[in-house]
């Protein structure tokens, strides 16, 4: 296993300040304005919600399986991109999505409802995670 570098920012304290995917892209662009990475790709991860302050669940929860065996659960992402190029996650992030088609759970045998359901945006940011890989030597 190789060695990496990890920063994680957040913010602690005080009123929760609002988050637009701009403020994300203005992030973005000063990243990359240092040019210190060494890929050209990144990971775009959003969760669209009112305050950041909803909740203290982790994106990374385990379900246990048995008593010795746990499986990572996937958190529901309203974006979920993985390795895209750095000029493409900006797009992205200066023109969020407006909605989203989800799966619909069915409740039962006989529910012939819609199969997919389709959710409206919020404007802010409510979690998120920037994948940039790795830095240059």
């Amino acid at each position: 296993m190789s060695a990496f570098t990890s920063a994680e920012c957040y913010r602690a304290g005080g009123e929760p300040p609002i988050i637009t995917a701009q403020d994300l892209a203005v992030f973005v662009e000063r990243i990359l304005t240092m040019d210190i990475l060494q890929w050209d790709f990144m990971g775009v991860h959003l969760k669209f919600g009112q305050a950041i302050d909803q909740d203290d669940r982790t994106t990374n929860e385990m379900e246990e399986i048995s008593e010795y065996t746990a499986l990572m659960v996937d958190y529901d992402w309203d974006v979920d991109e993985m390795r895209i190029p750095h000029g493409e996650a900006l797009v992205l992030l200066r023109n969020p999505p407006k909605f989203r088609t989800i799966e619909r759970k069915r409740r039962h045998v006989l529910d012939f409802g819609p199969k997919t359901v389709t959710e409206t945006c919020d404007p802010h940011i409510y979690r998120a995670c920037l994948d940039f890989g790795s830095m240059k030597e």
